[in-house]
C-alpha cells in the first residue's frame, strides 16, 4: 500500500460507520436533520486522533491532488461460520450489505480534513483500490487508509524528484508552502491493499 508517492498511511481499529444517512426528529416543535448513525461521532473521532498521532509536528496539510485508498474491513456474522471457524454454504464472500461504501468513505474524508491532513477532501481526485469486505480470520475490524501524490489523471507520482517539483508548482499556484514529505510509521499488520498491486 505505501510507496513512495505515500504521505500518510494509517489503521483504525474498530466497526467503520458511515456518515450521510439522516433521520428526522422533532425538537419543541422543531423538525432537525441529523446523522442516523449513533455511533458516527465516536468513528470519527477515532480516525481523526489516529491521523493526528501519525503525523508529524512539522506536517503542513496537503495541498495537491491525491488518491485516498481505504480498505474497510467489517467482522463476520457468528451466523456465517461453522463451530470449525469455515464459512456456511450459501454465505456471501463479499461484503455486499450496508452500510454504503459512499458513505464510510465521506466518514474518513471529513475526518482527515478535521485533523488537518489535507486542506480540504476536495483535492482526493480518485479512491484507488478502495473496497469494503468482511476479515480474514484474526484480523481486527476497521480501516486502512493511505493517501498518495498524483498527477491530474490520478496517476501515482511515485518518483521522489517528480514528486517534489509537484509540491513546488502547486504551492506556487497556490501561495502556500511545499508539503512536508514525512509519511508514518508502517503497521505490524500486513495491508490488504497491497494484494490489490501485486506487491504480496
Amino acid at each position: 500500500m505505501k510507496n513512495q508517492a505515500t504521505l500518510l498511511h494509517i489503521f483504525v481499529s474498530g466497526t467503520p460507520r458511515p456518515q450521510g444517512s439522516k433521520k428526522s426528529i422533532n425538537v419543541r416543535g422543531r423538525v432537525l436533520m441529523v446523522e442516523d448513525s449513533k455511533h458516527i461521532k465516536k468513528w470519527r473521532k477515532a480516525v481523526l486522533t489516529a491521523a493526528q498521532l501519525a503525523m508529524s509536528v512539522e506536517w503542513t496539510p496537503i495541498g495537491v491532488p491525491v488518491v485516498l485508498e481505504c480498505c474497510f474491513r467489517f467482522s463476520r456474522p457468528d451466523s456465517h461460520r461453522k463451530k470449525d471457524g469455515s464459512l456456511r454454504l450459501g454465505k456471501p464472500l463479499a461484503k455486499v450489505s450496508k452500510p454504503d461504501l459512499s458513505k464510510l468513505i465521506r466518514a474518513v474524508e471529513d475526518s482527515l480534513t478535521d485533523a488537518g491532513a489535507w486542506t480540504d477532501d476536495s483535492i482526493a481526485v480518485g479512491y484507488g483500490n478502495t473496497i469494503k469486505r468482511y476479515c480474514d480470520q484474526g484480523e481486527p475490524e476497521g480501516v486502512e487508509l493511505a493517501i498518495s501524490v498524483c498527477d491530474h489523471r490520478g496517476k501515482f507520482l511515485i518518483d521522489s524528484d517528480r514528486i517534489e517539483a509537484h509540491r513546488r508548482q502547486s504551492s506556487q499556484l497556490r501561495g502556500t508552502s511545499p508539503i512536508d514529505g514525512r509519511t508514518d510509521r508502517d503497521q505490524e499488520h500486513g495491508s490488504c491493499l497491497d494484494l490489490f498491486r501485486g506487491q504480496r
